[in-house]
């Protein structure tokens, strides 16, 4: 896959429109190409809001860019704790193979709740710890 260009731009935001629409019913598949596209915004946003070099920002596990990104106040605090949630559910993917479990379901069902409850915030600057 050739990398996509920063910053993003309407043709590189179609361009994972289109990947995403090319994932045949795998969960696995689209959760994890999901989280990638958002860890590609959240890189962009700290070379461009932060300053920090290429070199740094793959040094930077997804909570760091988080905790960065929010420590900055540059995205609310109720988007970053919507955008952890993704991440847990990318990692629950992503280190459990039988997606047809009991367990599988009762923690994604837990996972779930989590954005039951984000959608249910009073307002999106409320001070979350993620």
């Amino acid at each position: 896959m050739r990398p996509i260009p920063l910053p993003p731009s309407g043709e590189s935001f179609e361009d994972i429109v289109r990947r995403l629409e090319n994932i045949d019913q795998e969960p696995h598949a689209g959760v994890l190409i999901s989280r990638l596209f958002i860890e590609y915004y959240l890189d962009w946003i700290v070379r461009k809001k932060l300053g920090k070099s290429e070199n740094a920002i793959e040094e930077l596990m997804f909570k760091k860019k988080l905790v960065l990104i929010g420590c900055k106040n540059i995205l609310s605090a109720k988007l970053l704790y919507g955008l952890d949630v993704a991440n847990k559910i990318r990692n629950h993917f992503a280190h459990n193979i039988d997606t047809e479990s009991e367990y599988f379901d009762k923690e994604f069902g837990q996972l779930l709740q989590c954005f039951h409850e984000y959608n249910h915030l009073a307002r999106p600057n409320d001070n979350l710890a993620f």
